[in-house]
């Protein structure tokens, strides 16, 4: 026996059987080819009234030489092996007063006999003159539709959930999304048209793709070729293919009759494959469901690619905003310091502000707050560009004057017509001193009891405007315990706020809360500056510090070496517990800090053979840090559901207060900070 397209059974050649009966009974002209030559061996009535009675035995191009189309379309379904779909083929008929144009759709279908391929079924049908008018108003339409929505969202995720709910509500049944992710790894969601059904569906989707010849699903076939496959399922294929009792339980429940998968593609990118399956009882796919499934998808990967793309260009600023703003600032005797980062609402979440806090020696401190003007990833470029010139030029402890100067010769070389502001401050401690200097920057402030003081005075020319501009030094004295903020213009200024009543603000708010820990200061300074509808305008970075008698002996440290070996973290753990306990820590802290010290020592043992140390310093935060001899830096990434790795900087990223990477003489140091309290 042999099967014809999806599964039909056809006699053996010369024994066409029920299948002739069935075709000539169809309302479909039918002929049938056989063989790589593709010879005519049947033509049912309503092909032979349309075309007349062609000769049986001859090749195609013999008997159709006026059919060039269809002649291409036969030699594709030899040669791909699958259901091919022609959509509106123009053809000329030969009639008694003459010819006419008419247009056909077509279906094309490979026959097997046991497997082997045989030959070529084609079925067309006449499209009436007015049915392709009425269909494309309709089809644009829903298009249209589909479209503004998909363009909704930017998170890649999101757009392939939308796309499988608007396919299976445009075509009447369940969709399933099969993508590639940016990281390699296969997404797969699905959307059942009965919101009543989703449960079942979910629960299917957890279970592998179908697999066809060579180990790949069809869905993967269609996605990498970028063919289209139409057909209908069958019970016993559904039940053969379930790799257990509850896969084929799920697919009894969900009964997939008729299948349709389409490529989500454009241009050169293939992006995966969109699944379209009907349910119990639900008609086949028609040809003009084909042609609208290939302009949905079309729409689909265009919404796709341009998430994915942004995507990207996210991923990437994130990753320069990790490498470039120290989330812990070095301590310094007589000083407490915290730094804060709100990126704006709108946009890829960093543009160009930045700040820097850097040690010059003797317990003095270096701080740098700037802005480049955009959120684009060419204004995070420059920024970083900017920020590495200021930063190695304060570091060999020039005087700020000559930083900013290094600095704009620097931007009027490099930085393209973009404005870049900057303040650069040296605060020594024990001398209650802070020598500064504004490049086109919004004045600092600093308050001490009653009293407030606004830097502002010599401000210069941002950089990058002119290369002969002349920047100032100014030396402020600091009072005890004063505060003192360093911030960028998104903190103070907005549409409907003035730099000048937002200072005023600001000034207002450090005097109402300066009483506050330096870190619960910070946090609210950015939560009243930048609530209801000043919040995500624009991005914003503080530097806050207040001068403060030191309190020797208030810090407690450890350090204890481990061994490259597994069973290292259970016994960080363990210690780390301890010596917490002993320290009259927190039990919620000690509990967080032992499973944070857990991960990190396990990805210290993964990738170092060598030293590993374990340090603990508790301060005003609790600091644990662990080192080892490998520079390979970790890496935080998005994790997926079935991912078995990459999870545990996830755990400190969400668990800890800070962490960060330090570089070492012969390795590094991974670290994180926590809130704790005394029990």
């Amino acid at each position: 026996m042999a099967a014809v397209g999806n599964g039909s059974e056809l006699p053996a050649d010369g024994e066409l059987g029920w299948l002739r009966l069935a075709l000539e009974s169809g309302p479909q002209l039918a002929t049938l080819f056989r063989g790589p030559e593709h010879t005519l061996i049947y033509q049912n009535a309503r092909s032979v009234a349309r075309y007349g009675r062609r000769p049986v035995g001859l090749a195609a191009p013999a008997a159709f030489p006026e059919h060039p189309r269809l002649i291409a379309l036969l030699g594709e379904v030899w040669q791909s092996a699958e259901v091919i779909v022609g959509r509106q083929i123009p053809v000329t008929l030969a009639e008694s007063g003459g010819t006419r144009r008419a247009v056909f759709d077509t279906v094309c279908s490979p026959v097997r006999d046991h497997g082997r391929l045989w030959g070529v079924l084609i079925q067309a049908a006449e499209v009436p003159p007015e049915q392709p008018v009425r269909d494309s108003v309709r089809d644009a339409a829903t298009l249209a539709l589909a479209s503004a929505e998909l363009w909704e969202t930017l998170e890649p995720d999101q757009v392939a959930l939308t796309i499988a709910r608007l396919a299976s509500e445009v075509f009447e049944g369940w969709c399933v999304v099969d993508r590639w992710r940016s990281d390699g790894a296969l997404q797969r969601v699905g959307c059942h048209v009965d919101p009543e059904i989703q449960p079942i569906l979910d629960r299917l989707l957890r279970f592998p793709p179908a697999s066809g010849r060579g180990g790949e699903s069809v869905a993967m076939k269609v996605a990498r070729s970028g063919r289209s496959v139409l057909g209908r399922y069958e019970e016993s294929v559904l039940a053969a293919g379930a790799v257990d009792e509850e896969h084929a339980e799920l697919l009894a429940v969900l009964g997939p009759t008729a299948y349709l998968i389409v490529p989500i593609e454009t241009g050169p990118r293939r992006l995966g494959a969109l699944s379209l399956v009907r349910p119990p009882a639900g008609s086949d796919f028609s040809p003009h469901d084909m042609h609208l499934a290939r302009q949905f998808a079309e729409r689909a990967a265009i919404a796709l690619c341009h998430a994915q793309d942004y995507d990207e260009q996210r991923q990437a600023i994130l990753t320069l905003q990790r490498n470039v703003l120290p989330q812990v600032p070095p301590r310094a005797p007589g000083l407490e310091i915290a730094v804060r980062y709100r990126a704006a609402g709108r946009g890829p979440r960093i543009g160009g502000d930045w700040y820097d806090v850097f040690p010059l020696g003797e317990g003095s401190l270096g701080i740098v707050v700037g802005d480049v003007q955009g959120h684009d990833l060419a204004a995070a470029a420059a920024m970083g560009q900017i920020r590495s010139v200021v930063h190695s030029h304060a570091r060999s402890g020039l005087p700020t004057a000559e930083v900013a100067a290094h600095a704009n010769a620097f931007a009027c070389d490099q930085v393209d017509e973009r404005l870049v502001t900057v303040a650069l401050a040296q605060v020594f401690p024990r001398e209650r001193l802070m020598i500064w200097t504004r490049a086109g920057h919004v004045p600092s402030v600093t308050v001490a009891g009653g009293r407030s003081e606004i830097h502002d005075r010599g401000g210069c020319l941002p950089l990058g405007v002119d290369r002969t501009t002349e920047f100032l030094e100014h030396t402020t004295r600091l009072a005890a315990h004063s505060l003192t903020a360093i911030f960028s213009d998104g903190l103070v200024e907005t549409p409907t706020r003035s730099v000048d009543a937002g200072t005023e603000q600001l000034i207002a708010v450090l005097r109402a809360h300066g009483h506050l820990p330096i870190h619960a200061l910070a946090d609210r300074v950015i939560a009243e500056m930048l609530s209801g509808e000043r919040s995500g305008s624009d991005d914003v970075a503080l530097v806050l510090f207040r001068l403060v008698p030191e309190e020797p002996g208030s810090a407690r440290t450890l350090e204890r070496r481990l061994l490259p070996t597994a069973a290292s973290s259970t016994v960080a753990r363990h210690y780390l517990s301890a010596v917490l306990e002993q320290w009259g820590v927190g039990g919620e802290c000690t509990s967080t800090a032992a499973l944070l010290v857990t991960e990190l020592v396990s990805n210290a043992v993964r990738h170092s053979t060598g030293e590993i140390m374990l340090r603990a310093e508790l301060g005003e935060r609790l600091r644990v840090s662990v080192y080892d001899e490998s520079y390979r830096l970790p890496l935080l990434r998005e994790t997926g559901p079935n991912d078995t790795a990459g999870r545990g900087l996830q755990l400190v990223e969400c668990l800890s207060a800070a962490w960060g990477v330090d570089s070492e003489r012969a390795g590094k140091s991974v670290w994180f900070e926590l809130e704790h309290r005394a029990t």
